[in-house]
């Protein structure tokens, strides 16, 4: 029973300090245990982001930069932009943003930190950019006849 007991308490003291993928728990001595968004810009529902604006994404982790492809960020389903990794931060600076226009930004779930963790599934975000959008409709003119 002792020897049971000698063994038992090793492999418990050593499972119980590990995630659910056999890493650190999370304790900060080898990074933390998940890949998540720390902060993010410009705000959700901002009306007076400028149509120069980038959006830039701070995660809790090194962003591991080979999971870094075109569809990482998009704007309104759409990757028409530039890609940067800084360390902890993606930057995505679209080549050119409308007037008075909703933008949603969307993160791709296969973007994973150095820890190997993915983001997994993340609430997309809105912002408008300021000034009026514009006028679509051509002049009005005479009826035909």
């Amino acid at each position: 029973m002792r020897v049971l007991a000698l063994i038992a308490l090793p492999a418990t003291l050593l499972i119980g300090g590990c995630d659910a993928y056999g890493g650190a728990d999370g304790d900060g001595a080898s990074g933390p245990a998940t890949f998540v968004v720390a902060a993010r810009s410009p705000d959700s529902l901002s009306g007076t982001v400028p149509v120069t604006a980038y959006v830039e994404v701070t995660f809790s982790d090194l962003i591991d930069t080979a999971t870094v492809d075109a569809d990482a960020i998009l704007l309104n389903g759409e990757a028409y932009g530039d890609r940067h990794v800084d360390g902890k931060k993606l930057r995505f600076t679209p080549w050119g943003l409308t007037p008075g226009t909703f933008y949603t930004v969307s993160l791709d779930p296969e973007l994973t930190g150095k820890n190997g963790h993915p983001l997994g599934a993340y609430a997309d975000w809105t912002f408008k950019t300021a000034g009026t959008p514009p006028d679509d409709h051509p002049p009005l003119g005479p009826r035909p006849r």
